[in-house]
């Protein structure tokens, strides 16, 4: 997920609703009619980019960004 204005706004919201139920020692909760569950949130920070720019005409940076995610969850999984 980038971290544009629309999408921080989520990021917060996801992290509040996550910070209220690990202190209600629960994985989900039903308040208001509506239920809420826990989000998995893992942020991937961009290593050794030049620009993160949205191109129609070339996409290699977003395509190598996206490589790099892999890798790095790839790395994550084999050492759990």
């Amino acid at each position: 997920m980038q971290l544009t204005l629309p999408n921080t706004r989520i990021f917060a919201q996801a992290t509040l609703i996550n910070e209220m139920l690990k202190a209600m020692g629960t994985t989900s909760a039903e308040i208001g009619g509506r239920r809420y569950y826990a989000k998995p949130l893992h942020v991937l920070r961009p290593k050794g980019l030049e620009s993160m720019t949205i191109s129609l005409k070339d996409s290699s940076a977003q395509k190598r960004y996206f490589e790099l995610g892999q890798q790095a969850a790839a790395a994550l999984f084999e050492t759990a």
